[in-house]
């Protein structure tokens, strides 16, 4: 039986910025949070962070932008909560 193996990934300079951020490794190139992220942000319910992240993905869907389910853009949930300068400078 032939296996066919991979040639290892390189690591790109991204993939060395990430940091370990009580339980999550963020990126800094990270542009979406999904439900976990949105959670722990919030400090809230599961139930509550998937209505925070639908109600982000509604703004962008009447923006005629492509969504989601589970996940939204960082910037548009930063605005969302009123907390607008640390989408920014995440991206």
């Amino acid at each position: 039986m032939n296996t066919i193996k991979k040639a290892p990934r390189a690591i790109n300079d991204t993939q060395e910025q990430t940091e370990k951020h009580h339980g999550f490794i963020v990126s800094q190139d990270k542009r979406f949070v999904d439900v976990d992220e949105a959670m722990y942000i919030l400090k809230c319910s599961r139930t509550i962070a998937c209505k925070a992240i639908r109600e982000c993905n509604d703004i962008l869907k009447k923006a005629g932008k492509f969504t989601i389910q589970g996940r939204t853009n960082r910037v548009t949930f930063y605005q969302h909560i009123g907390y607008e300068e640390r989408g920014q400078n995440e991206i």
